[in-house]
C-alpha cells in the first residue's frame, strides 16, 4: 500500500516538538515583511551564471548528465502534474532574502499577479536535483532550503542522484519513500515519489496527469480505440456468420458478444485505475479470445501496481 505523505509546516530550524516557536505561514503579507521583492535581484538573470546565498557569491556551472537527465526528467514531471491556477518553471531566479538571489532547479507558483505586490507570486513548491553540490555549508543545499522556507515557500524536496533518495525539508532532510505519493494543492492528482526517479514510472504519470485534466488528445485516442475494437468485431461476426451458416453465426455472435463486452469492462478497469490504454495494451486486449482470461485479467487489474501486472500469468 502505498504510505501517503502529508504536508506540515515548521518554522526554519525548528523541531515538531518546540511546540512554543511560532509559525510564519506560507503567503506572508509581503507589504510588510522585512524582505526585498521577489526580482530585486542580486546578480543579473540571464545573463551573469552568479547566485548569491546568505551573501557568498557562487558560480552555477552548466550540468552534466548525472544532473541534467535527471533535472529533465522532474521538469517534465512537474509540468504536466501542476494544477488548475499554477505554473512550473526552471531555474527561475529568486530574491529569497537579504543576502541570497538564487534559482531553484524547478518550481511550482501561483499563476497570476500577487494583488499585494503586484509582482508575481513566490514560489510554494521547490525541487533541488542533487550530485556535486554539497549538503551543508554556505552553499549547500540544506541552506538553501533554509533559505526558501523562511521567505515563504510551502515545501521544499531535494532529489539526491547518487543515492537515488527523494527527500523534503522538514527542519531537517526527511526521506520521502518511493512507493509513497506527493499530495498538494499545486498538483492534479498525487505523485507518486518514484515516478522522480524511473523514467518508465515517470511516462505512466505524466499520461495518469494529463488525462487527470481532461486532455482532448487521450480523449479522442481512446474513443478512437473502442469504435475501430467495436468495428472489427461487427466485421468477424458477420464474417463467421456467413462462413458457419445461421445457427453457427447465431452462437458465434453470442460468445463474440460475451467477449466484447468483457474486453470492454476490462478497459474501463484499467482507465479507471489511472493506467494509459497504450496501444500495446489496447491490442493484446482485442486479440484475446478467452473468456475467462478476460476476466482474469480485469481482477488483476483492479489490484495492480503497474501496467505490467495485469497481464501476469
Amino acid at each position: 500500500m502505498a504510505h501517503r505523505f502529508t504536508p506540515y509546516m515548521l518554522a526554519p530550524g525548528a523541531s515538531a516538538s518546540s511546540a512554543s516557536t511560532p509559525l510564519r505561514c506560507p503567503g506572508a503579507d509581503e507589504t510588510t515583511a522585512p524582505w526585498p521583492a521577489l526580482d530585486d535581484h542580486l546578480v543579473q538573470p540571464e545573463v551573469s551564471r552568479d547566485e548569491v546565498i546568505r551573501g557568498h557569491r557562487m558560480t552555477t556551472m552548466a550540468a552534466n548528465p548525472e544532473h541534467g537527465d535527471p533535472h529533465c526528467q522532474l521538469d517534465y514531471l512537474v509540468r504536466a502534474y501542476v494544477a488548475n491556477g499554477y505554473i512550473a518553471s526552471t531555474d527561475m531566479l529568486t530574491r529569497f532574502g537579504p543576502g541570497s538571489d538564487f534559482a531553484p532547479d524547478t518550481c511550482v507558483r501561483r499563476a497570476g499577479i500577487n494583488a499585494k505586490t503586484g509582482k508575481r507570486y513566490l514560489e510554494e513548491l521547490a525541487f533541488e536535483v542533487v550530485n556535486e553540490q554539497p549538503l551543508t555549508g554556505p552553499k549547500g543545499v540544506t541552506t538553501q532550503a533554509e533559505e526558501m522556507m523562511a521567505r515563504g515557500v510551502r515545501r521544499v524536496f531535494a532529489i539526491f542522484v547518487k543515492t537515488g533518495e527523494v527527500k523534503e525539508w522538514r527542519g531537517a532532510w526527511v526521506l520521502v519513500p518511493l512507493d509513497s505519493q506527493i499530495e498538494d494543492p499545486a498538483l492534479v492528482r498525487p505523485l507518486l515519489c518514484r515516478a522522480i526517479l524511473d523514467a518508465a514510472a515517470a511516462d505512466d504519470a505524466v499520461v495518469g496527469a494529463l488525462d487527470a485534466k481532461g486532455n482532448r488528445a487521450i480523449h479522442q485516442i481512446r474513443q478512437d480505440e473502442r469504435q475501430e475494437g467495436h468495428k472489427e468485431g461487427r466485421k468477424e461476426g458477420r464474417k463467421e456468420g456467413r462462413k458457419a451458416g445461421v445457427q453457427a453465426g447465431h452462437k458465434a455472435g453470442l460468445e463474440e458478444g460475451r467477449l466484447a463486452q468483457a474486453r470492454e469492462m476490462l478497459l474501463d478497469v484499467i482507465e479507471s485505475r489511472g493506467f494509459a490504454l497504450t496501444q500495446d495494451i489496447t491490442a493484446r486486449v482485442a486479440a484475446c479470445e478467452v473468456l475467462a482470461t478476460l476476466k482474469q485479467w480485469a481482477r488483476q487489474a483492479a489490484r495492480a501496481a503497474t501496467p505490467r501486472d495485469i497481464f501476469s500469468p
